[in-house]
């Protein structure tokens, strides 16, 4: 009886599901060699496997060539270099057969053969041989078995939710999900080399209209947000075309340009845009693009029969988090005890300069984490503490360098010159590293306009001494209710009133932060002013 069940269950996992596809995905009889060709390059065909190739009709194979063999005798560089020279070899060969068939002589040989029997599927007369020559209509293609496999086991992680937001919120097929394996193996990091990025590979223009995209954060590598972007997108496409093969050709050609093509060639079949007998109507990644999604179909509801022991990620079980206020990695990483790779591998849209360091993770993101973290969250409700040490703040006596930094723009930054700033930290020249800690006063604790900053070692007792004052009155006049102060804190010294100054023609922070010898930090932040603009007759605080 178990013996029966196991034998249902296994044919139950390797029938065809297409019974169940939506007619809008189902294979046209004139699409399904073109449909074959790349179910074959996905699970048939390997990393050492090329595949020479008509190239407006890709299911006209000339010839499969394995260099397995070759792969194992060189280094990768060597194999790279003998694989770049044998594809380029072949196809002269492959063309001078084509010339010789156009001449009107019988092949022979098993590769003139293969060729003669390849150009036969290619309609058009005479004049075919030499339009593939002339126009360099023979390619080659890598077989993707592995990749392909890999994508079908990290799939796992997200698929059901991605499938629960095109269906259940947007109400789109189920199939349209299939499109990162053609997108990006789902990579989740993917990133190519035009600037698309994440599984949905939005360019940044695009992606804009419906997500993220700044410095700090780039929800096109947000799985959740870039997928509801997704289903937008492909929602208006369809609204805007009608069929659902040209809203899917529309992701890689653009809604304008399929309309275009519409227009010109007189129809909305996808079969006759993609098989056209004289003429191609697309470039080659968006005339593949729908019977690539089609393959993935496909292979997807024959996954186990194409991939037999594969074991497909389980999916991720994530909480959601939106922070209130501007959160560093590390304050994460110590109130949740999770390490920064886990976190990584949840949070994609953070930039590298977040997970440096150089900035926080700002208010307003929904962070995510392994939903085994549930509890732990609630620690994240107040804000971050200003950590004792932390020197990358500005207008405190030290300074730690961070990426993109250089001494100009430190020293304009505190109001002192480039040759003061190495003179107090000793550089003899402009040199600076990541992290370097600098002085940017006279004393890293020392005074400016009637304040102190606290550096280590230091208490009320010993800075009251040192400016001749008490204890009680510095806790008076900075409000303190006990004795504790931190390092880079700033203190007051005395009560002195407030200082002004009205801005004049050709004034800037820079020359004004000078005159006073203040930071233009201090200048900022009495002011409330983000940036560096001021308008004539402006009044300021100094101090």
């Amino acid at each position: 009886m178990l013996k029966k069940l196991f034998i249902i269950f296994i044919l139950l996992l390797s029938c065809d599901l297409s019974a169940q596809t939506h007619s809008g995905f189902k294979t046209p009889r004139e699409l399904s060699a073109r449909v074959n060709f790349w179910v074959d390059v996905f699970t048939r065909y390997g990393k050492n496997q090329i595949i020479f190739h008509h190239r407006d009709y890709p299911q006209a194979i000339f010839e499969v060539v394995d260099v397995s063999a070759e792969a194992r005798k060189y280094n990768k560089v060597a194999f790279e270099k003998y694989v770049k020279k044998f594809k380029k070899n072949k196809i002269k060969e492959i063309e001078k057969l084509a010339k010789s068939i156009s001449h009107g002589n019988k092949l022979t040989s098993t590769l003139g053969r293969k060729v003669t029997d390849a150009f036969l599927m290619i309609p058009g007369g005479k004049s075919k041989y030499s339009k593939a020559i002339k126009e360099d209509l023979i390619r080659s293609q890598t077989g993707i078995k592995e990749k392909y496999k890999d994508a079908m086991v990290r799939s796992g992680r997200y698929l059901p939710l991605i499938e629960d937001i095109f269906t259940k919120e947007y109400k789109l097929p189920i199939e349209l999900t299939r499109l990162p394996f053609v997108e990006s193996s789902f990579d989740y990091k993917a990133y190519s080399s035009v600037g698309a990025a994440g599984i949905w590979q939005f360019m940044p223009r695009t992606a804009k209209s419906y997500m993220k995209v700044n410095y700090l954060i780039d929800e096109r590598r947000d799985v959740i947000s870039a997928t509801r972007g997704a289903a937008k997108y492909l929602k208006s496409a369809y609204s805007a075309l009608g069929t659902w093969p040209l809203a899917v050709t529309s992701y890689n050609h653009g809604v304008t340009g399929v309309k275009r093509k519409v227009k010109e060639i007189g129809t909305k079949d996808i079969s006759k845009i993609v098989e056209h007998p004289t003429k191609r109507v697309l470039g080659f990644a968006s005339n593949n693009f729908f019977p690539e999604l089609l393959a993935a179909i496909k292979v997807y509801n024959k996954r186990y029969q194409y991939f037999p022991n594969i074991k497909i990620e389980k999916q991720l079980q994530i909480e959601n988090y939106k922070l209130k206020y501007a959160t560093s990695v590390s304050h994460v990483q110590k109130r949740l005890g999770i390490s920064r790779k886990e976190l990584e591998e949840y949070n994609y849209a953070i930039s590298s300069r977040v997970w440096k360091g150089q900035y926080r993770i700002p208010s307003g993101y929904v962070l995510k984490v392994p939903a085994r973290y549930k509890n732990k969250l609630i620690t994240l409700r107040s804000p971050e503490p200003t950590s004792s040490s932390s020197s990358v703040v500005y207008g405190v006596g030290t300074y730690r360098v961070r990426s993109g930094d250089s001494l100009i723009r430190i020293s304009k930054k505190y109001g002192i010159t480039v040759s003061k700033l190495k003179k107090l930290n000793g550089l003899k020249s402009n040199t600076i590293r990541i992290g370097q800690t600098l002085k940017v006063s006279s004393e890293a604790g020392s005074y400016a306009s009637g304040t102190y900053v606290v550096r280590k070692g230091d208490n009320l007792g010993k800075i009251a001494s040192r400016n001749k004052t008490s204890v009680s009155k510095l806790m008076s006049i900075n409000g303190l209710r006990n004795s504790r102060i931190y390092v880079g804190q700033k203190l007051k010294l005395s009560l002195s009133s407030s200082k002004y100054h009205t801005v004049k023609n050709g004034e800037s922070l820079w020359r004004i932060s000078k005159k006073y010898g203040v930071s233009i930090y201090n200048i900022q932040k009495l002011n409330k002013i983000k940036g560096s603009v001021l308008r004539i007759g402006q009044k300021l605080r100094i101090k």
